[in-house]
């Protein structure tokens, strides 16, 4: 775990150094403004969106499959999904995260 606490704090460190740098190539005083007027009450919306998103594109996954015959359960059908969004992203946490998701899993890949 303190890995990821590194990792994340290094990640969330050179997001700010990025953010600051490029404000102060466009024009400092454009960007101040409009973070001023940005309403930190829409932070928890843009996480819902994103979550519904995901959770849309789950049903759209199985409702997929149910169509070409592939006959698993839902939580079957998350690991898998879940898998493949974990696999687009290569890094050696998601990686991880993808043996225990399928830990104690029985399945074989023919019909």
């Amino acid at each position: 775990m303190k890995n990821y606490r590194r990792t994340i704090i290094y990640s969330i460190i050179a997001s700010v150094v990025l953010y600051l740098a490029f404000s102060i190539y466009a024009d400092i005083d454009k960007v101040i403004d409009a973070l001023s007027k940005f309403s930190l009450l829409l932070i928890p919306a843009i996480f819902g969106l994103v979550f519904a998103n995901y959770i849309f594109r789950f049903f759209k996954w199985h409702y997929y499959l149910g169509l070409i015959d592939v006959k698993i359960g839902a939580w079957e059908s998350f690991l898998i999904f879940e898998w493949i969004h974990v696999e687009r992203y290569p890094r050696k946490d998601g990686r991880g995260a993808k043996i225990f998701s399928f830990e104690g899993e029985n399945w074989s890949l023919g019909k």
